[in-house]
Order: structure tokens, then C-alpha cells, then sequence
């Protein structure tokens, strides 16, 4: 396998992968009964569907600080765990600032 970086060219249409990436996404979850066809088609109807690609922070070739810091910011956790609240009926919660617009907490699935 051959993982060396390639430059991307500055006028690269981004939209067309996020729609493969999307794709692909859903098939690999569907194919492994992650999700439901009603949550696909769900998740398809939202106007941001949560996998754009963010082509402005450009990592020149061998710029290893660079391509770290990038790396870090991917792999941080979407939510302190500080934050999270377990309840004693199994579900958890965030507590702090309202998520977004929503105007409530969130709640997610079983802890």
C-alpha cells in the first residue's frame, strides 16, 4: 500500500466526496445492522448532513507539527467526559451550555 500524501489542487469541489463518504458511511452501517433504512433516509432529509470536508487548513508535505495538530483536533472528544451525567434509569445526559439551538439538554442512548 502506498501512503504517501498527494497534493490537493486549491479548487477541489468538495461536496461530491462528502456524498460518497456519506454513502459509504451508510452502507458499511446498514450492512452491519447499525442502523435502520428510516434512519438513513432520516439522516438524508437534514439540510447539514454532518459529513462536510473542510478543505481551508492545508497541511503542506512533510510539515509533521502541522499534520499533528490537525490529527489532534480530530481525535478529541466530541464532549468532555466531566460533562457527561449517568442517571440511575440508564440514560446520560450533558451538563452545561444547551447544545446548539435545540433549547434543552440533549439525551442520548443508554449509558
Amino acid at each position: 500500500m502506498n501512503c504517501q500524501s498527494r497534493p490537493v489542487p486549491d479548487d477541489v469541489e468538495f461536496s461530491a466526496l462528502e456524498e460518497i463518504f456519506r454513502d459509504e458511511v451508510f452502507r458499511a452501517f446498514l450492512k452491519c445492522e447499525a442502523i435502520t433504512e428510516e434512519r438513513v433516509e432520516l439522516l438524508r432529509s437534514w439540510r447539514h448532513s454532518g459529513f462536510g470536508v473542510d478543505g481551508s487548513r492545508r497541511v503542506a508535505q512533510g510539515d509533521r507539527l502541522e499534520l499533528e495538530s490537525v490529527l489532534q483536533y480530530i481525535d478529541r472528544p466530541p464532549v468532555s467526559l466531566k460533562r457527561l451525567e449517568y442517571r440511575d434509569d440508564g440514560l446520560q445526559g450533558v451538563r452545561g451550555r444547551m447544545i446548539g439551538n435545540i433549547g434543552r439538554r440533549r439525551r442520548s442512548g443508554a449509558a
